[in-house]
């Protein structure tokens, strides 16, 4: 399975390197990762890791995004803090907006709440 989630993954960089990756390969791949590689433990710092602030790939960063915050909350919140340093340095401007999107999910308000 190692294998086969390092090559999906593999592919999916290799089609946000360039300037307007097609959206429906990307759609694809992450789609194939989702709904067969979620509980790998890399998933979500993988999938945040290869947010860009280009312009021209808003539509897969989104598509990208989506896929992490699809997982467990307490498990999301906690792999988005401890990849949140090395996220800044990758993208700014969507770090900034993962903390935005946290801060105001319902579901993860609750959940601070009670951890408070």
């Amino acid at each position: 399975m190692d294998e086969t989630y390092r090559s999906v993954l593999g592919a999916l960089k290799k089609q946000l390197e360039v300037n307007h990756p097609d959206t429906l390969a990307v759609d694809q791949l992450v789609t194939q990762l989702h709904k067969n590689f979620a509980a790998v433990p890399d998933f979500i710092p993988d999938m945040l890791g290869l947010l860009s602030d280009k312009d021209e790939r808003d539509e897969a960063s989104f598509l990208i995004l989506k896929a992490a915050e699809d997982q467990d909350n307490h498990v999301y919140i906690n792999k988005l803090l401890e990849f949140f340093p090395e996220l800044i340095k990758i993208s700014p401007e969507w770090s900034v907006l993962l903390l935005i999107r946290l801060i105001n999910n319902q579901k993860c308000k609750s959940l601070n709440q009670k951890a408070v």
